[in-house]
């Protein structure tokens, strides 16, 4: 199934690929099964001003009504607070089936990057991908991260940018600015 025909570019992200401006995209699972309303809300629209003072563009990944989103507006991010966990999370395997049923979906770290890549947008920011101290189910080095993001930025491939442990903020350094990927990290952690 090709599913570039489900794909829903918001203007403002659109404009700002073809100028080359910096986008950065940004999980929906966060806002629907991360935190309460209104406290999922005001934190989505809050890194988006964030991702926006820092001179980049935000782009909250979605499925809505089986569409996959590139780009959420204040109003759809609101409705995805508000259903929370109502809405479905959204792995690989239910992409074409959202779409075919017209049902919503709040993108995993997976989802996000594959939409991403779709609508061409090459940079991730995620508090989704976290090491437990305490429940370690599984270990990945930071290493072996950064080097995978590494070889996937040079296919064109969507990079996720991960705050916390993973400290890949660093390996975009240099391509986003640095104001703007130590605030992303702090604030998708601090909560």
């Amino acid at each position: 199934m090709n599913m570039n025909k489900y794909l829903d570019v918001n203007p403002e992200v659109a404009e700002a690929l073809a100028n080359g401006k910096p986008v950065v995209a940004l999980e929906s699972t966060i806002i629907s099964h991360g935190m309460p309303y209104p406290q999922n809300v005001e934190t989505a629209l809050n890194v988006e001003k964030i991702i926006r003072e820092n001179g980049a563009v935000p782009a909250t990944i979605a499925i809505i009504g089986g569409r996959l989103k590139a780009g959420l507006t204040a109003e759809e991010i609101e409705y995805f607070g508000k259903k929370g966990r109502a809405i479905h999370k959204a792995s690989r395997r239910d992409l074409a089936v959202l779409c075919a049923r017209g049902e919503d979906g709040a993108t995993t770290v997976t989802t996000t990057m594959i939409i991403a890549h779709m609508a061409g947008i090459r940079f991730f920011a995620t508090g989704g991908i976290k090491l437990n101290p305490v429940k370690r189910l599984f270990l990945i080095k930071p290493e072996r991260v950064v080097r995978k993001a590494l070889f996937d930025a040079e296919k064109g491939k969507a990079v996720s940018i991960s705050g916390g442990s993973m400290k890949l903020v660093r390996a975009a350094s240099g391509v986003l600015p640095q104001g703007l990927m130590t605030r992303l990290s702090a604030m998708l952690f601090s909560f």
